[in-house]
């Protein structure tokens, strides 16, 4: 039986100085076969790119059941949490009745200090400077201090609010539902004999197809 045609490759061992030329260095099929020439090793053209293509063809069946193994393992688990993540910013972003009571009776609170703080300022008019300060001081703080929780409330409801967004955008996008959705996502091209590099875009996919890793290979 003869050898195959891609046979002189594996025999020389050269399967890792051609990958190297093709994809490290971008060369093409046909500078690729005249530098093994160069090198002492007759490996014509046609072979070169002949194995090029078979790597990319192993390459994408490799490729494909890795994520296909990934996604059937971990997307379920990955989309309840999601899932349970949304639910729970949504849950945060609204204003229960407990904390609306809080928030109120915050306010309540600093609406009752002022005309007992006018009092204490009236009583403080024989104190010294100094004394009046402090006074002043400690009415601040006791304001800071109820203000302050109110603040972190709300502080906590926008980022919740803001994780909130975030989650369902990245949903809409995986579904292609709105723009860019296809960003991020990895392309298996073919390898561009003319020039090195991947060749020619594949035809536009609907936006809901996942698209894999990019590799170079293709025709002969």
């Amino acid at each position: 039986m003869g050898r195959s045609r891609t046979g002189k490759i594996a025999q020389y061992h050269l399967e890792e100085t051609i990958s190297k030329m093709a994809y490290d260095d971008g060369m093409t099929g046909k500078e690729i076969s005249v530098r093994l020439i160069e090198m002492g090793y007759k490996v014509s053209h046609p072979t070169v790119c002949r194995w090029l293509k078979k790597q990319v063809e192993h390459a994408r069946t490799q490729s494909e059941k890795i994520f296909t193994d990934h996604v059937a393992e971990h997307l379920p688990k990955d989309l309840d949490a999601l899932e349970a993540m949304e639910a729970l910013c949504l849950t945060w972003a609204n204003e229960s009745g407990a904390d609306r009571v809080q928030r109120l009776s915050s306010w309540k609170q600093v609406t009752q200090l002022i005309p007992a703080y006018a009092a204490r300022l009236i009583a403080f008019t024989t104190l010294e400077t100094k004394e009046k300060n402090a006074e002043v001081k400690a009415f601040i703080r006791e304001l800071m201090a109820i203000l302050v929780e109110d603040i972190n409330l709300v502080r906590q409801r926008l980022a919740a609010i803001g994780q909130g967004t975030k989650i369902i955008e990245t949903k809409l996008k995986n579904a292609g539902l709105i723009s860019d959705a296809d960003k991020g996502n990895v392309v298996i091209k073919g390898y561009d004999d003319a020039g090195g590099a991947a060749g020619p875009e594949p035809p536009t996919a609907p936006e809901t197809q996942r698209r894999l890793l990019a590799f170079k290979g293709g025709r002969d």
